[in-house]
């Protein structure tokens, strides 16, 4: 029994929470409007949220809510509160615990009411606190490091479909419901899923040990579900899907795909997907989608009430069970971790050599590098970067090539100096054929630093040449003249297989000969990015003009090659 309220009660629970706001139709029958609400088995914050309460009311302790919706049932009073006739309003329970407060010190399992029309069980205690302790052990179990966090919630597409079925039902007591109430309430209208992060969310708090933050890198997804209406909601989208539509351009039709496959990434877990695509005027077709929220709600406003109700009534439907959680999945921000490499062997690969689904080689530098570092980290997965790549048979000395790994939803960030120093170490050590310098923590702001260089860059190559005739030291004079030679290259024919043809424009900036004997010579030389060193010397089959064998008129090729630096100033060095 709610505690009686007093003469002057109010719109105000504290000084400053208003309750109703806004002009209203005084012509509409408020009282039958909220016993409307009650009879059709809203539960008591839906019966407020749906009247146009303010969200700081809706969340007050579940007795408060009661309360106040019992005392709401006095007509005058009801009355007083729409016309904002009264000034002061107390707490009806007298309440000293806030909703958070009380279900902290909750033990006992709360009770299992009737299962609310509207929403479906979301809003009412037993659903939170389930949901809060699936919550918990979720995120025990996969064993982030956080320091905040947020919530992302999807809420089933019959918490809309049953919102409508309450507005219809309440389109019957007066024609102005249908247009003054429901356009003004709906834009005062607290939705299920903001009453619902302002209920849970200071519980989550108190669980986590952690606060809320609207853009903390830990997200927590909540996936709801009901299955009891999937075939209503196909009825009902087949139904609006049939009905005549306005002619509407190509890029309109192009914008509302956009539009509808960013809604896909957040629709509800019992989406239906419409069975054929929307023609309209024979102007273009939509494809196929899954429906989300607000589709659903502009499919609704087109179907006739009479119709709708035909298909669905919520004083008829009401659900047989609350919502259940389908999925709860953690992600945090992805982490980066930059550094520089150097490859001493001449038979291993840079990435995973997989032809056909086979793994050619057994391993390569990205897994030699990764997998120590993501045992670590424990992300999902990674991705490897770096700037250009170097052939199985060559190496990279110097000062190394840049790379830059990714760990998608990394369990583990909070990684000091010493840490990922130690890291770097444990990498060194587990092998003679890569070594890993300057390995640090980087912003992914900071990663496009090394795909901004690849074009301006400049790499330096030590080469060991042959030639097919006699060479002399005269003939290589003639070569290290050469500055800045242009030379254009189709694409060599052993990577044409997965690449392009194309002929691209290189630079030679700079080269300088050894001769060793008669048949053999060392070549360093300098280029632009991009240039196939291997064509450039042996001529790929005229493929790349001009090339040394046209430059010494003697037929020459490759032997070894290594890269001796490749001049990006990223990632910087790391001071021991």
């Amino acid at each position: 029994m709610a505690a009686p309220l007093t003469q002057n009660m109010a719109l105000l629970l504290n000084n400053k929470m208003q309750l109703f706001s806004g002009k209203v139709d005084k012509t509409i029958p408020w009282h039958s409007v909220l016993e409307t609400l009650c009879q059709v088995g809203c539960c008591s914050r839906c019966v407020l949220r749906l009247l146009g309460a303010n969200i700081d009311i809706i969340c007050k302790p579940t007795e408060v809510v009661d309360a106040i919706v019992d005392n709401l049932k006095s007509e005058q009073l009801l009355l007083n509160v729409i016309e904002g006739c009264t000034s002061q309003i107390e707490d009806p329970c007298n309440s000293e615990l806030s909703h958070t407060e009380q279900y902290a010190a909750s033990e006992e399992p709360l009770a299992h009411p009737e299962i609310c029309v509207t929403c479906i069980g979301l809003l009412q205690d037993y659903h939170n606190k389930r949901c809060i302790d699936q919550i918990r052990q979720k995120v025990e179990k996969e064993q982030f490091e956080y320091d905040s966090f947020r919530c992302s919630i999807y809420l089933p597409l019959s918490v809309v479909l049953r919102e409508h079925a309450v507005f219809v039902e309440l389109a019957k007591l007066h024609p102005n419901i249908r247009g003054e109430y429901m356009s003004q309430q709906g834009s005062k209208i607290v939705s299920v899923k903001e009453v619902w992060k302002r209920l849970s969310g200071p519980a989550i708090e108190c669980q986590l040990r952690a606060p809320f933050k609207a853009f903390s890198p830990f997200e927590i997804e909540i996936m709801h579900v009901l299955t009891q209406d999937k075939q209503v909601l196909s009825q009902v989208i087949s139904e609006v899907k049939d009905a005549p539509k306005k002619h509407r351009s190509r890029t309109a039709l192009k914008r509302e795909h956009v539009k509808q496959q960013r809604e896909t990434l957040r629709l509800e877990k019992d989406g239906v997907e419409v069975p054929d695509q929307l023609s309209i005027d024979g102007k273009g077709v939509a494809p196929p989608i899954k429906m989300g929220p607000q589709e659903l709600r502009k499919l609704l406003i087109n179907l006739p009430d009479a119709r709708f109700s035909e298909l669905f009534q919520a004083t008829t439907t009401k659900p047989t069970s609350g919502c259940d959680i389908g999925t709860i999945k953690c992600n945090y921000t992805s982490l980066y971790l930059a550094g520089r490499y150097n490859k001493y062997s001449r038979m291993l690969c840079q990435t995973p050599w997989i032809i056909d689904g086979e793994k050619k080689m057994n391993t390569s530098v990205e897994e030699i590098i990764t997998q120590p570092l993501n045992c670590m980290i424990r992300g999902d997965e990674t991705r490897f970067a770096s700037s250009g790549r170097e052939d199985v048979d060559v190496r990279t000395l110097g000062n190394g090539r840049p790379f830059v790994i990714e760990f998608i939803n990394p369990r583990r960030h909070k990684l000091g100096l010493e840490a990922v120093a130690k890291l770097q170490q444990e990498i060194n050590s587990s092998t003679k054929d890569v070594k890993v310098n300057d390995l640090q923590v980087v912003e992914k702001e900071k990663t496009r630093l090394l795909k901004d260089g690849e074009e301006n860059k400049t790499k330096r190559y030590f080469a060991l040449c042959w030639s097919s005739s006699y060479l002399t030291a005269d003939m290589l004079q003639q070569l290290d003249a050469k500055m800045n030679l242009e030379i254009e290259q189709k694409t060599p024919i052993r990577v044409l297989h997965r690449r392009p043809l194309h002929t691209r424009k290189r630079l030679v900036l700079e080269m300088k000969s050894t001769l060793i004997d008669k048949h053999h010579f060392n070549l360093e030389l300098e280029t632009n990015a991009g240039t196939y060193v291997k064509e450039f010397i042996h001529g790929d089959f005229g493929r790349t003009v001009p090339n040394l064998t046209m430059l010494l008129n003697v037929e020459t090729d490759i032997l070894e090659l290594d890269v001796l630096s490749v001049n990006v100033d990223w990632p910087p060095p790391v001071s021991c």
